[in-house]
C-alpha cells in the first residue's frame, strides 16, 4: 500500500532522518484513515478476496516508521491467495489518496551499509539501466505532464530562479535572506555556461531526483528488482540526466565545499569507459557544476550561515576554470555581490 501523505518534500531528507518529524506527520497521516475502509475498497478491486494489513498485527506506527517518506508512506496490503499490494487518489472515503499496484519483491537498498563488491555489483546495473534510458530520447524538457508548449531547458531554470528570489521579496522565504537572493543572481548569471545549444535544445533524458540510494530495491544477492519514486522524474539535458546518483557523493567533502569524486562514482564513470562510453564516463566525471548548481533549487534554502557558505563556495570552485586554482572567500565576494546586483 502506498499512501500519498502530502507531505512538503525538504532537500535536507536526502541526507538526515528526522525521527521526530517523522513520528508526528505519521500519527496525523493515521488519524485521517479509514483501514477498514481501505480493506474493502482493495478487496472489490481483487474480485472479492479479503486482505489484511499486517503491519496492524505487528505494531503499526513502529513498523511504519521505517516506511514514511517525503511524500508517502508504504504499507503491505495482503490477499488470502498469497498477493501482495502496495497502495497511492481524491478524495475518498478512506481518508487518504491512494493507488492500488502490485507489490515489487525486494528491499530497499541501505547504500552506506552495502558492502564494496555489492556496491558494485549495484553499480554495474545502473550503467546498464542508464544505458537504456539513453535509448529512449525526448523531444522536449520538463516535468512529465500534458502540455502544448514547453519553454527551453534554460528558461525553465530562470523561472525556478526567479520564483525563489521572488519568494525572498515577500518573506515567504526568511532564511539568510540577502544571502540566498545574491546566490541566486550569481546562479543567473553563471547559467550561460550550462546551457549550450545542444542543452536548449535537446534530446533530452529521464532523470530520477530522488536517488539517495533507497529509491532502488535489491533481493538478498543484490540484484536490482526495481527503481521506485519516479514522481519528480523529468527530462533533462544529457550532461544532467546521466551525472551520478546523489547516494554515491562523499557528502562529508560535498558539504565542505570540495568537488572531489568519491571512489563510488570513479568506478560508476571507469565501467562507462570500459564499455566503450568515454562520452558518459565524463558526464559523470564533470558532474558537480550541475550537481551544485541546482542544490537547493526549486526546494528549501540552507538556514545555516556556515553550511550555506561552504556550499556556495563549492558552487563557485564548480565553475572555475582549470586556470583558476582558487575563488575569492565568500565574505569578499559578498561584498562585490551586494555592489553589484
Amino acid at each position: 500500500m502506498f499512501i500519498n501523505s502530502s507531505k512538503e518534500s525538504d532537500p535536507q531528507a536526502y541526507y538526515t532522518t528526522y525521527d521526530t518529524a517523522k513520528q508526528t506527520h505519521l500519527d496525523s497521516l493515521l488519524a485521517k484513515i479509514n483501514f477498514d475502509a481501505l480493506t474493502s475498497v482493495a478487496s472489490k478491486a481483487k474480485s472479492g478476496i479479503r486482505c489484511r494489513i499486517p503491519t496492524l498485527y505487528l505494531g503499526l506506527k513502529q513498523a511504519v516508521l521505517s516506511q514514511i517518506g517525503g511524500q508517502n508512506c508504504q504499507l503491505d496490503l495482503e490477499f488470502d491467495d498469497g498477493v501482495t499490494w502496495i497502495l497511492e487518489s481524491p478524495g475518498n472515503e478512506v481518508g487518504s489518496s491512494f493507488v492500488l499496484m502490485e507489490k515489487i519483491p525486494g528491499t530497499a537498498l541501505q547504500w552506506n551499509d552495502a558492502s564494496s563488491e555489492q556496491r558494485t555489483k549495484i553499480i554495474q546495473q545502473l550503467v546498464d539501466m542508464f544505458s537504456e534510458l539513453e535509448k529512449h530520447p525526448l523531444k522536449q524538457t520538463g516535468s512529465l505532464v500534458p502540455a502544448e508548449v514547453r519553454d527551453k531547458f534554460e528558461t525553465a531554470y530562470k523561472a525556478m530562479i526567479t520564483g525563489q528570489m521572488n519568494a525572498i521579496g515577500k518573506k515567504e522565504i526568511t532564511s539568510l535572506p540577502v544571502d540566498n537572493c545574491i546566490a541566486f543572481c550569481w546562479r543567473l548569471s553563471a547559467l550561460p555556461a550550462l546551457t549550450s545549444s545542444e542543452t536548449n535544445e535537446g534530446p533530452f533524458y529521464l532523470k530520477h531526483y530522488d536517488d539517495k540510494g533507497d529509491h532502488i530495491l535489491v533481493d538478498d544477492d543484490y540484484n536490482i528488482t526495481g527503481i521506485l519514486d519516479w514522481e519528480f522524474a523529468s527530462a533533462e539535458a544529457k550532461d544532467l540526466a546521466f551525472s551520478s546518483p546523489c547516494m554515491m557523493w562523499p557528502l562529508g567533502d560535498y558539504y565542505d565545499g570540495l568537488n572531489n569524486l568519491s571512489e563510488d562514482e570513479i568506478e560508476f564513470a571507469c565501467i562507462f569507459e570500459i564499455r566503450g562510453r568515454k562520452d558518459i564516463s565524463e558526464i559523470v566525471l564533470g558532474g558537480r557544476r550541475w550537481q551544485r548548481f541546482l542544490f537547493f533549487l526549486g526546494g528549501g534554502v540552507e538556514e545555516d550561515e556556515s553550511t550555506f557558505e561552504s556550499l556556495f563556495q563549492g558552487l563557485r570552485k564548480s565553475f572555475a576554470t582549470d586556470v583558476e586554482q582558487s575563488v575569492s572567500s565568500y565574505k569578499d565576494w559578498k561584498v562585490e555581490a551586494i555592489n553589484q546586483y
